[in-house]
């Protein structure tokens, strides 16, 4: 027996006796409990989102790369380098990612290629609100998002490099780290993604579009509450881009097939004010990258 949801998989052995029923699994259960490694999972760490408290909910293992303003280089390593990318089957991007996509530094472009190429081959990736450029950048016509960018242009040496920076580059850490980076030691100068949103501080009434989603979650409507301003706002979406969250006729949610993968962006997230309605949602989201 094999059951996959998204990219999550569980396979076991059902033995069917000789004019015999079996039941679905072993246990005789209706429902299917998938193992810690039932997906190969890479998070980028973020200055504002934590996707991975809502793995850790759901019980899944998980790489972190730091990938926050000042600490970002292992999550470049990860990005530019197909071969690794190659060995994840999702890749989250938290809020506040100190990646400039928009730069024009040929590390830049490597991982522009590197990551279109790890969804088309069959990779699905996850962005949320301030790494809205993960979509933009990579997919320009998918999503229309309102944000305020800036124009292409070389970015500095010491936020491009990776294992050969300059002195220069490095900088103690004299405090601990944050509390979406769990990797102490060394820290590179901040470094921005060049966009920044105008969402407002408030709560929103959202209806959940998509039918698989909203049965997962349990039901169709829930309050959104952001609590800060500057989130990221989606004006509207492409050709083959499905909404699958919306307030008063506005997406807060999408997701896209590309090539032989699926990328997903939301407005939304997981920090330490998301609601127990976000997390349910953000979880039953999971299972459909």
């Amino acid at each position: 027996m094999r059951i996959q949801s998204g990219r999550f998989t569980a396979q076991y052995t059902v033995e069917i006796p000789p004019g015999g029923v079996a039941t679905l699994s072993p246990s005789g259960s209706t429902k299917v409990c998938l193992e810690a490694d039932a997906a190969e999972l890479a998070v980028v760490g973020g200055d504002y989102d934590r996707i991975g408290g809502v793995l850790d909910g759901l019980g899944f293992a998980y790489d972190f790369y730091c990938g926050g303003s000042s600490d970002h280089r292992p999550a470049r390593r990860l990005l530019s380098d197909p071969t690794l990318l190659d060995t994840y089957d999702v890749v989250f991007v938290n809020c506040g990612s100190g990646i400039d996509l928009r730069a024009s530094n040929a590390e830049v472009v490597a991982t522009r290629e590197a990551l279109r190429a790890f969804v088309e081959g069959g990779g699905s990736l996850y962005a949320s609100d301030l790494s809205a450029d993960f979509v933009e950048a990579l997919w320009p016509d998918a999503v229309d998002f309102r944000m305020s960018t800036r124009d292409p242009a070389p970015a500095a040496i010491c936020c491009v490099c990776t294992d050969d920076c300059p002195v220069e580059c490095t900088t103690t850490a004299v405090e601990p780290p944050g509390p979406y980076c769990a990797e102490p030691g060394q820290r590179a100068p901040a470094c921005g993604s060049g966009v920044s949103g105008g969402g407002g501080v408030g709560r929103v009434e959202a209806r959940i579009v998509d039918e698989r989603l909203a049965a997962l979650f349990g039901r169709d409507a829930l309050e959104v509450f952001f609590d800060l301003p500057g989130w990221i706002e989606i004006e509207a979406v492409g050709a083959g881009t499905d909404v699958l969250v919306e307030s008063g006729g506005r997406p807060l949610m999408v997701s896209f097939p590309v090539g032989e993968g699926r990328v997903v962006y939301t407005s939304f997230h997981n920090d330490e004010q998301a609601s127990d309605d976000i997390r349910a949602l953000l979880s039953a989201l999971v299972f459909q990258l």
